[in-house]
């Protein structure tokens, strides 16, 4: 077999080297040194497209895959992830199929999404969900084929799926009266205080915010705002893929008390 780069641009780039590749790995086997070269090929077989060689990458599993890999390609033979209507239930697919098959379903959604970039945000999303920290590192840095749009995307749920913290509301900082007699503040406000500001059903809530509190406090209030701005740079995506973000967003949102 011909040399074959394991990086996924040159799986992405164009279709006459996915095709050849697919046609190198009918011809020899599944190479052993690829990593997820299964999964993949899954990806290629269940994505339908212009010049998408599917038929090709369905018999080179059926020749060369794993058990594993072949009881997934029966498990969704069936299905079609291309487009708006294959994106809608990819998810609760992939939950399927980590269930009853042992293939590295995390790895076959980060494929799909490489695939379908513009609808299937979901396998991304699952990717990151699943996939160990150094799978995760290895994903970053590791070069893959992206286009400027797509890069954006990758950016954005990069910081949604982060693991930081968030804290709603808007930080003030301002000076008040203390109120006791005999205090300089009589004359005018003297005492630095940091509110911590958000509406609760239609009323503007205020917290003050403990000194012990305030740096943290403002590092969470600061991702809180990166949050939202990146789900409105998003807001004409899909709304099923911003309906499952926004939920992503409100299960790492703590409240001040």
């Amino acid at each position: 077999m011909t040399n074959i780069s394991i990086h996924t641009r040159d799986f992405n780039k164009n279709s006459r080297s996915v095709a050849k590749l697919i046609d190198e790995v009918l011809l020899n086997g599944i190479p052993d040194d690829v990593p997820y070269m299964e999964e993949w090929l899954l990806s290629q077989a269940l994505c339908k497209g212009y010049n998408t060689p599917e038929k090709e990458a369905k018999k080179a599993l059926k020749k060369h895959g794993s058990e594993n890999i072949k009881q997934a390609l029966k498990l969704k033979s069936r299905k079609n992830y291309a487009g708006d209507t294959g994106a809608s239930q990819v998810y609760d697919d992939l939950v399927e199929l980590a269930e009853n098959t042992g293939i590295a379903t995390h790895q076959f959604a980060k494929f799909l999404f490489l695939k379908e970039r513009n609808t299937l945000v979901r396998g991304l999303v699952y990717f990151f969900e699943h996939a160990s920290d150094e799978e995760k590192e290895h994903f970053f840095t590791h070069g893959y084929y992206l286009e400027d749009k797509d890069l954006y995307v990758f950016n954005v749920i990069r910081i949604l799926l982060s693991d930081c913290k968030l804290v709603e509301g808007s930080l003030r900082d301002l000076m008040v009266r203390c109120g006791r007699k005999g205090c300089h503040c009589e004359k005018e406000p003297i005492h630095p205080v940091t509110r911590l500001s958000h509406w609760e059903n239609g009323k503007l809530k205020n917290k003050i915010v403990r000194i012990a509190d305030r740096e943290l406090i403002r590092k969470l209030s600061n991702n809180y705002k990166e949050h939202k701005r990146v789900l409105r740079d998003l807001a004409k995506r899909n709304a099923e893929e911003i309906k499952l973000l926004k939920s992503l967003l409100k299960s790492k949102t703590i409240r001040y008390e």
